[in-house]
């Protein structure tokens, strides 16, 4: 809640300004979120990603389709993840 309340004051991003309403507060959903099927299909896309030998941990061993999570997932396999699968996404 204080991260997205000091966003709003620094940062002007409108899109994700908490919402009052009497006595409770709602965080809008944000532009970047995925929804379950998104993250599906995410974690569908990863299970089938494969690399060089000794390049990466082969990433697709460390995907949990059913609980859409990672697993055991390192430092390097990270960044890797990072700097050569997210731009791949987008």
């Amino acid at each position: 809640m204080k991260a997205r309340i000091n966003i709003t004051l620094f940062c002007h991003y409108k899109n994700i300004e908490l919402i009052y309403d009497g006595s409770q507060v709602a965080k809008p959903k944000t532009s970047f979120a995925l929804d379950k099927n998104e993250q599906l299909l995410v974690y569908q896309w990863l299970k089938s990603v494969c690399f060089p030998d000794e390049y990466t941990l082969n990433i697709s061993r460390l995907v949990n389709l059913e609980g859409c999570k990672l697993y055991g997932i390192k430092n390097h396999n990270c960044h890797v993840f990072m700097q050569t699968l997210i731009p791949l996404a987008y």
